[in-house]
């Protein structure tokens, strides 16, 4: 997988994180529980790419 790619794929995942935290307090969920599945979706990609680099990754 380039750089590029899992670069796009990220920002997609933030996205749709963001997109069903607004979509479930639309539909009356509580704002705690939405913004911690929010920051789950959105840091999910940021722990994987410190893996990533902290294995070197792939060429």
């Amino acid at each position: 997988m380039s750089l590029r790619l899992f670069k796009i794929i990220k920002q997609l995942t933030q996205l749709t994180g963001v997109a069903a935290g607004i979509y479930a307090m639309s539909l009356g969920a509580p704002p705690l529980a939405t913004f911690a599945m929010m920051a789950v979706i959105i840091t999910g990609p940021e722990g994987l790419e410190y893996f990533i680099e902290k294995g070197g990754g792939s060429a």
